[in-house]
């Protein structure tokens, strides 16, 4: 039984969640100075988001905690999403007050 439980962190969508986790950490990173890289980061970020859902059921490996992952990594991507369009618009409001 624990061999099962442990086996699930290891499941392909699992992994491609922790890939996506990965992409929205260096995609932050990545923000301020390298805008095209955040771009290629979050749209890389959001095809693997379909392709954990296939892999899911096309391998059968559907887990609560795959659930879980796919959320957070969701959410994640949607939070950084807000604040490059606000680091993007607070750039441009700054530079025409200062004019």
């Amino acid at each position: 039984m624990m061999r099962s439980k442990i086996g699930i962190l290891f499941f392909v969508p699992n992994l491609i969640g922790y890939a996506r986790m990965l992409m929205a950490i260096c995609a932050a990173t990545c923000l301020p100075t390298h805008v095209w890289a955040f771009i290629i980061l979050m749209l890389l970020s959001m095809f693997t988001d379909m392709l954990d859902g296939v892999a899911a059921r096309k391998l059968n490996q559907c887990s609560r905690f795959g659930e879980m992952l796919d959320i957070l990594a969701d959410n994640a991507c949607r939070m950084l999403a807000w604040i490059a369009l606000f680091v993007v618009s607070g750039e441009k409001l700054l530079k025409h007050s200062l004019i």
